[in-house]
C-alpha cells in the first residue's frame, strides 16, 4: 500500500500507512522502511527521510522500530499543523510545467517570499541558510521551494583564509527544491558594511544576522556582492537600520520633491499644492531624528489642509442650492461626515500625539528656568551671553529679511512672466514655537478625541489612548482602551 500511494503521488497517505503501522506494532521489514523512504524522498519530506534512515541504522530493530514511530508521529502532527496554517498569497502563475508559482506564502503568522533569505531545518536539526528563488505548487499538489544554499564556515570543505569570521557565510552555487515544511523562519543576511554598522549600534539587537563577502565557485573562493541579489534590501534589519539614520537623505528627498514645484518658493509651493504626503513622510523622519519642532510643524500643516477642506464647505452649500446640483451637495455632505477618518488625517493626528507624548517625557526647558540659570552666572559671563543672543537674532532677522527680498524678486520675475504675490516669511521655519508649551498632554488630547471619534476602529487609536491615559494617570480610561484592543 505505502509502495501504491507513492507510486500515485500521494505521499502524505503514505506516510501515514506507515505511521500507522508502527503505531499498530506491526513488524517492520527493510521492504517497509524502503518504500516509506522512497515516500518521503518523491514528496520532499527530507527531515522526515533522512530521521527514518538514521534511526532505523541502529543498534537493534526495535529500538528503532520505536523511535521511528516518534520520529514519524511527530513530523505528521507537525505536518498536519502546517497544513492548517500554510496559506498561499497572491495569484497564481503557471509555467510550461503546469506548475503554479506563487510570490510568497504565509504560515504560523511568519511571510515568506521569493527573494527571502530563510534557515532550513536539516536532519540533524541543525539550521541551514538559504536563499528563495521560487515558490510553487507541484503537479501532485505538494507546496515547494527552490532554495540557492549559503554554506556555514564548517560546511564549507574548502580552505578557509586566514580572515575568516565565525558570522561569515559563503554563497554557493548549489540549489534544491525542498518542501516548504523545511523553512524554519526568516534569516537576515548582511554585507560586510552594513554587518559593521550592525554591530557598532546595540538597538538592533533583536536580530543576529549572517553577513557574506565571499562564494565558492568551482572549490574557489571569490570576491561576493551580496547587496545585489534581489531581496536584500527588503530585510526587516535594513529597513530598521536606515529608517533610524534617515537623516541622511532628508535634504536630498527635499530636493527632488521641489523639482515638480514652480519657481518661487519651491517649499511653500508644496504646503500651497496640499503635498500631505510629503508633509507625512517629512514628519515622520524628522520625528525618528527626534527634531520634534519639525515633525510637529509637518504634521499640524496636514491637520491645517483638512481644516480648510471644512471651512471651504460653506461656500458650497449656498452654490449648490443656487444651482441645485443636489447630487454634488449629498456627495460633499457624506464626504464631509467622514473626512476625519481619511488616513492622512489620521496619520498626522497619530503622529502629532507622539511628538506631544514624547515631549511630555522629555520636557525642554522654559524661558523662565533659561533666565534662572543665566542669573547665577557671573556679571561678565551674564553680559556676555546676552550679547550672543542679541547678535544671533539679529542675524536671524536680516537672514528672514533677505530670502522675503529674494522670494519677491523671483516671483516678479518669474517663468510665465506673470506678477505674483510675495509670500509672508515664516518666522518659525523649524517650528521650535510649537513645542513650546505649558501641558503638551492636553494638546495631545484633543487630536486623541478626533481619532476616537472618527477611527474607533483602528488598532493604533486604543494604543495611543492607552499610552495617553497612562501618562495621565487616568487608569480606568487606560483600561478601558485595553478592553477596547481585546475586543
Amino acid at each position: 500500500m505505502i509502495s501504491g500511494f507513492a507510486y500515485n503521488g500521494q505521499f502524505r497517505e503514505a506516510l501515514l500507512v506507515y505511521n500507522d503501522m508502527c503505531r499498530e506494532g506491526v513488524t517492520l521489514d527493510d521492504t517497509v522502511f524502503v518504500a516509506a523512504l522512497g515516500a518521503c524522498a518523491h514528496g520532499g519530506h527530507n527531515y522526515g527521510s533522512s530521521s527514518m534512515a538514521t534511526r532505523c541504522s541502529r543498534d537493534s530493530r526495535d529500538d528503532s522500530v520505536n523511535n521511528c514511530t516518534q520520529v514519524t508521529a511527530l513530523k505528521d502532527v507537525s505536518s498536519r499543523e502546517a497544513s492548517n496554517v500554510f496559506t498561499w498569497l497572491g495569484a497564481p502563475c503557471y509555467c510550461p510545467q503546469r506548475l503554479k508559482h506563487y510570490k510568497s506564502f504565509r504560515r504560523r503568522g511568519i511571510t515568506i517570499s521569493v527573494h527571502s533569505f530563510v534557515f532550513i531545518m536539516s536532519e540533524e536539526m541543525k539550521r541551514l541558510i538559504a536563499y528563495v528563488e521560487d515558490l510553487y505548487e507541484d503537479t501532485n499538489s505538494c507546496n515547494m521551494v527552490k532554495v540557492q544554499w549559503f554554506d556555514k564556515v564548517d560546511e564549507v570543505g574548502v580552505p578557509l583564509p586566514m580572515d575568516f569570521d565565525d558570522r561569515e557565510i559563503f554563497f554557493s552555487l548549489g540549489r534544491q527544491d525542498l518542501n516548504v515544511e523545511c523553512i524554519d523562519g526568516l534569516a537576515a543576511v548582511l554585507s560586510v558594511q552594513h554587518y559593521e554598522k550592525f554591530k557598532g549600534d546595540t538597538r538592533y539587537n533583536l536580530w543576529q544576522p549572517y553577513f557574506c563577502c565571499r562564494q565558492i565557485d568551482n572549490g574557489d573562493i571569490k570576491p561576493f556582492d551580496v547587496t545585489q541579489l534581489q531581496g536584500y534590501w527588503s530585510q526587516e534589519v535594513l529597513k530598521t537600520m536606515f529608517n533610524a539614520t534617515s537623516s541622511l537623505k532628508v535634504g536630498l528627498a527635499e530636493k527632488t520633491a521641489v523639482l515638480f514645484t514652480k519657481d518661487g518658493d519651491q517649499h511653500n509651493n508644496l504646503h500651497d499644492m496640499q503635498c500631505m504626503w510629503y508633509e507625512l513622510a517629512s514628519g515622520e523622519s524628522y520625528y525618528r531624528q527626534g527634531d520634534l519642532g519639525r515633525a510637529l510643524k509637518n504634521f499640524l500643516a496636514v491637520e491645517k489642509h483638512y481644516a480648510d477642506m471644512t471651512e471651504d464647505q460653506f461656500d458650497f452649500h449656498s452654490y449648490c442650492l443656487r444651482k441645485m446640483t443636489l447630487r454634488a451637495y449629498v456627495s460633499m455632505l457624506k464626504f464631509q461626515d467622514r473626512l476625519h477618518a481619511h488616513e492622512y488625517f489620521h496619520k498626522a493626528a497619530a503622529g502629532a500625539i507622539r511628538c506631544y507624548m514624547k515631549l511630555h517625557d522629555s520636557p525642554t526647558k522654559s524661558s523662565k528656568e533659561e533666565n534662572d540659570e543665566i542669573s547665577k552666572l557671573p556679571p561678565a559671563q551674564r553680559k556676555k551671553l546676552r550679547q550672543k543672543q542679541k547678535k544671533a537674532e539679529a542675524r536671524a532677522k536680516r537672514e528672514a529679511e533677505e530670502k522675503q527680498e529674494d522670494e519677491t524678486a523671483s516671483s516678479n520675475n518669474s517663468k510665465s512672466g506673470k506678477k505674483q504675490h510675495a509670500r509672508p516669511v515664516d518666522l518659525d521655519p523649524h517650528g521650535d514655537k510649537l513645542f513650546q508649551i505649558e501641558d503638551p498632554l492636553a494638546e495631545a488630547t484633543k487630536y486623541l478625541k478626533l481619532l476616537q471619534n472618527n477611527s474607533s476602529d483602528s488598532l493604533e487609536t486604543h494604543i495611543l489612548s492607552f499610552e495617553l491615559s497612562m501618562r495621565k494617570q487616568k487608569v480606568l480610561l487606560a483600561f478601558q482602551a485595553v478592553a477596547y484592543i481585546s475586543m
